[in-house]
């Protein structure tokens, strides 16, 4: 019988024959002498390159995989085939909307809007404080409100204003429950002589991205109604 194993003084590979389990057999390598473990396999079921070793099983795999490949690519060409043939046969699920927000189908109704010029931003511009009501009877967890203010003599858009009334770290807007939207324009003044002539706008205000209603912009400044001054 032909042994195989590792010198355990030098990791030299020695093979030998005629021998059994417990012989002592001296390294050809460094001459140290070298007792046939119990563990030595039977070098004729091992496969011997350039002084390395695979075993059966591995080399076996290298057989079987490409079977494999070839199995898996038949199986997805009948699956593309199917389809083709039959397309009816596969069923889509309609998408699940009970997901989305409720703000996007929840009714809500604006009870007041107070406008006036104001300093923001180191502008005098126009505000809007528009206080909405959720009118329906389910729980609003987004609310967004915005604001394009339009010069009604020539329909130029003078600025525009955004507001996140209720985001996803506030509490929802329960239902009989409102909340005030504070917006103030982009576009201002940077002193306030232009009170003695305010341009006459209007606010398009959307509610969750739906028109909601046109507001007139009063001309009010320090408390005082400049329309007439």
């Amino acid at each position: 019988m032909e042994f195989k194993f590792k010198c355990k003084y030098c990791g030299w590979n020695i093979i030998v024959k005629d021998l059994k389990v417990g012989d002592m057999v001296e390294c050809k390598n460094c001459g140290a002498r070298n007792e046939i473990p119990k563990s030595t396999i039977n070098s004729d079921a091992i496969q011997v390159f350039n002084e390395g070793t695979l075993s059966t099983t591995e080399h076996d795999w290298f057989k079987v995989s490409p079977v494999l490949i070839v199995i898996s690519l038949i199986v997805v060409v009948i699956a593309i085939f199917s389809y083709i043939k039959h397309p009816g046969d596969i069923k889509y699920l309609a998408p699940d909307t009970s997901l989305l927000s409720s703000a996007k189908t929840a009714t809500v109704e604006i009870v007041s809007v107070n406008s006036e010029w104001d300093w923001s931003g180191g502008l005098l511009c126009p505000q809007l404080n528009i206080q909405i009501k959720n009118t329906s009877n389910k729980d609003i967890d987004r609310l967004e409100v915005k604001a394009n203010f339009i010069n009604s003599s020539n329909n130029e858009i003078f600025g525009d204003a955004y507001a996140l009334v209720i985001g996803s770290i506030d509490a929802p807007l329960r239902p009989g429950y409102s909340k005030t939207a504070y917006l103030a324009s982009s576009v201002g003044y940077k002193n306030d002589m232009v009170a003695l002539d305010f341009p006459p706008l209007v606010a398009e205000v959307y509610v969750n991205d739906v028109f909601y209603d046109k507001v007139p912009i009063s001309k009010k400044y320090a408390g005082v109604d400049w329309t007439r001054k």
